[in-house]
């Protein structure tokens, strides 16, 4: 029986189309962007999981580039103070010679000399203690300086954080700043302090040289950590090139048999109305 009140055909063909177009344009849209979660509806769970590790991920990338930083200060110090050994070498050897009678006697010529450069390589210690910067900090200063490197994203967790520190490297500091060489008992006691203040560059190197290594081993903490997060998101976020393919040959086949399908409706239709002509 064919009952105009209740023919349906063009109708369900119609809605099955529409559906068909939707699945290609998303199937489209995953494929382009090369994300299988566009939105919300995609999927709710996975996406806030994705979201949150996207925001974790950005966190450790923030710490990393602090991590840089830190190294980059450690750096800095390090340099200045392999400059200041060499100062202060130089000064060992003109104290062991000033202490030698060979330079003749107290206030000699040669000893005031020597006492010339000792004089200039002070004012250069002090100098490089004073103006040694990074990021408008003084590194050495009148106090040194301390810097707190966060070693994970929670920064509220004392035990997860180091504190790198520089000690002030004046004169004063190395015990030479009122010292001279014009005579041998001064010249003895410039080298006695040279000795030591060596001995102390040598242990904030080691120091620092020490806190070097560690922030070093965390940034491969926090780079195998990134990438960790990063193969997890994928897998959530991204879409299978290869199953999203044959998702979208689907649809285009079934979009091309509802367009059939609607075709063949509407031929019914004007089947029907032949008969009413």
């Amino acid at each position: 029986m064919v009952a105009i009140s209740s023919f349906f055909g063009a109708d369900n063909a119609l809605l099955r189309l529409q559906s068909s177009e939707r699945n290609i344009n998303r199937s489209l849209e995953r494929l382009s962007s090369g994300e299988r979660i566009l939105e919300a509806a995609d999927d709710r769970l996975d996406l806030q999981i994705a979201n949150n590790l996207r925001s974790e991920i950005r966190s450790y990338s923030v710490l990393k580039r602090d991590h840089f930083d830190s190294m980059n200060f450690i750096q800095v110090a390090d340099g200045h103070l392999e400059e200041m050994s060499n100062v202060l070498t130089r000064i060992t050897e003109l104290a062991t010679e000033a202490a030698s009678g060979t330079t003749g006697p107290d206030n000699s010529n040669a000893k005031l000399a020597l006492d010339a450069e000792f004089q200039s390589l002070l004012e250069d210690i002090d100098q490089i203690n004073d103006e040694v910067r990074f990021s408008n900090v003084t590194v050495f200063g009148s106090a040194g300086t301390t810097m707190r490197v966060n070693l994970t994203i929670d920064a509220a967790d004392p035990t997860e954080t180091l504190i790198v520190t520089t000690s002030t490297i004046s004169t004063t500091a190395l015990g030479l700043a009122m010292g001279d060489l014009t005579t041998e008992l001064t010249a003895g006691n410039a080298l006695t302090a040279a000795k030591a203040a060596i001995e102390q560059v040598n242990r904030q190197r080691g120091r620092l040289g020490a806190m070097a290594v560690r922030i070093n081993e965390n940034m491969d903490f926090i780079d195998e950590r990134i990438i960790n997060m990063q193969d997890q998101e994928s897998l959530i976020r991204d879409t299978d090139i290869a199953e999203e393919t044959v998702a979208l040959t689907k649809f285009q086949i079934l979009n091309q048999s509802n367009v059939s399908v609607m075709a063949q409706a509407n031929l019914n239709v004007n089947q029907v109305l032949s008969l009413l002509g």
